[in-house]
């Protein structure tokens, strides 16, 4: 009966949109599972302030059990999605978002920008525009709203201030002006409440060439929700210096850091003398691809892990539309879930660029996709970011079968101290069944309890 539901569902949506776009623009649109849903809910758990639900996946006890962990990320809840009504892609991106995160009504702002998406035209908004734009915006959210998830392709710019050309993300979070191209303060912080704490409101675009681009998109971002993938990375120095040698360092940096046992399977190839190839090539499990080049051979030819990042430092990745080299686009068509690329020359300048160490370590401790690439660029007024904002790979998983529950999980940092307490309400009394739980720098933690069944657990600070 359920399925059944769940297929009419999906029926209504697929049906609404062909109504929306018309038989003639009709595109073949992608069901998971054949069937539409909005991610799965857990049942009925505890909360607690600063701390987040995780599904128990295998549960063999017949009883519900309810898992709290530190939270590490922002939630649904606290995203505005932005939608152009004059945009049928953006019309569309929203409902599907929507939909699949099971986003907030209350959270859907509705626009009409002041230009008509058109191909070969309107990639800018002006500085008068954007201003009554972003007033509209801010006069219909809440204080708990602290990100945007901006649904259209185009304007993904804007011009016209004492800064220059600025990505529209930008321009959403930090301002159009010259103030804008100061150092971000929300650059490698721990905060997942950067409107709470900075005053500042992060942005991702959902953007694609094709309707079902977006769609595809928001598919694999939904669907690397915990999935705790071990890699694979690869970071690459081609024969282009000038694109690649700013974040050489950087890449072996990573690579130290993270490739080791119960850590990320990561790999830099140096190909600056030009023996090998420049690029990765039909390469399966790729989660992280970070590179210097003006364009990249062979995307299309990898497989790329639901919430994997990609980008390449150039120039103008960030042209979605009118690029003169590789628009980063190109990254979201071939089946990366996230990237980075600016709208302007932003010369060979490394802090305006994704910074691997702090992209990969914010993403592994249980960032969303929207997070670890805003944080990882410390001036990024002239870029745009896109993707699926709330994909998030990283986080806490967990198991229960014959009396043990078994829990793996990132998001535990080193230097912290944990501890496993259980009991029989939300509320407690609760019982240390762990604590001075160790962790290793950069690698999953395993917490296993052979206490027996609990039904409600909670990994804490101790």
């Amino acid at each position: 009966m359920e399925r059944g539901r769940c297929c009419f569902v999906a029926w209504c949506f697929a049906a609404t949109l062909w109504l929306l776009i018309g038989l003639e623009n009709a595109w073949p649109l992608t069901l998971v599972g054949a069937e539409v849903a909005p991610a799965s809910t857990p049942p009925p758990t505890c909360s607690a302030a600063g701390m987040e639900s995780v599904p128990v996946v295998r549960n063999d006890s017949g009883w519900a059990i309810s898992l709290l962990v530190p939270r590490s990320s922002i939630i649904p809840s606290d995203v505005a999605v932005l939608i152009n009504d004059g945009d049928q892609q953006s019309i569309v991106a929203g409902q599907y978002f929507q939909l699949r995160h099971a986003i907030p009504d209350a959270n859907m702002i509705h626009l009409r920008l002041p230009i008509t998406p058109t191909k070969g035209a309107n990639y800018a908004i002006s500085t008068e525009e954007f201003a009554a734009l972003k007033a509209q915006v801010d006069a219909r959210l809440g204080e708990n709203i602290q990100a945007y998830a901006i649904t259209w392709t185009q304007p993904y710019m804007v011009l016209g201030g004492p800064a220059g050309a600025v990505g529209i993300t930008s321009a959403f979070t930090y301002g159009y002006d010259s103030a804008a191209a100061r150092p971000s303060r929300y650059f490698n912080s721990a905060t997942y409440h950067p409107y709470t704490d900075f005053h500042i409101r992060p942005a991702m675009m959902l953007a694609g060439y094709t309707p079902q681009d977006v769609v595809s998109l928001i598919d694999r971002g939904a669907s690397a929700q915990n999935i705790l993938p071990t890699g694979n990375g690869y970071f690459i120095r081609t024969t282009d210096a000038r694109r690649s040698d700013p974040r050489y360092a950087a890449f072996r940096a990573v690579v130290g850091k993270w490739n080791h046992r119960n850590g990320l399977n990561m790999n830099v190839i140096d190909n600056s003398a030009g023996a090998g190839r420049d690029y990765i090539k039909n390469t399966p499990h790729v989660l992280f691809y970070q590179t210097g080049l003006e364009r990249v051979p062979a995307i299309d030819s990898n497989q790329y892990v639901p919430g994997a990042l990609a980008d390449h430092l150039t120039s103008f990745g960030g042209e979605l539309l009118a690029s003169s080299q590789m628009s980063i686009l190109d990254w979201i068509k071939a089946g990366a879930t996230a990237s980075y690329g600016t709208v302007t020359e932003p010369t060979a300048n490394p802090a305006k660029f994704p910074q691997p160490v702090v992209l990969v370590s914010q993403y592994f401790y249980g960032n969303t996709a929207l997070e670890a690439y805003n944080k990882s660029v410390l001036v990024p007024y002239q870029g745009v970011f896109v993707g699926e904002p709330l994909a998030r790979p990283f986080g806490t998983k967990a198991y229960f079968a014959h009396g043990v529950l078994s829990i793996k999980t990132s998001i535990p940092k080193k230097g912290v101290p944990y501890a496993l307490i259980a009991g029989k309400s939300c509320s407690g009394p609760f019982t240390t069944l762990q604590s001075n739980i160790s962790v290793s720098p950069d690698s999953y933690t395993i917490i296993r309890d052979s206490t027996g069944f609990h039904p409600y657990y909670q990994l804490i600070e101790d």
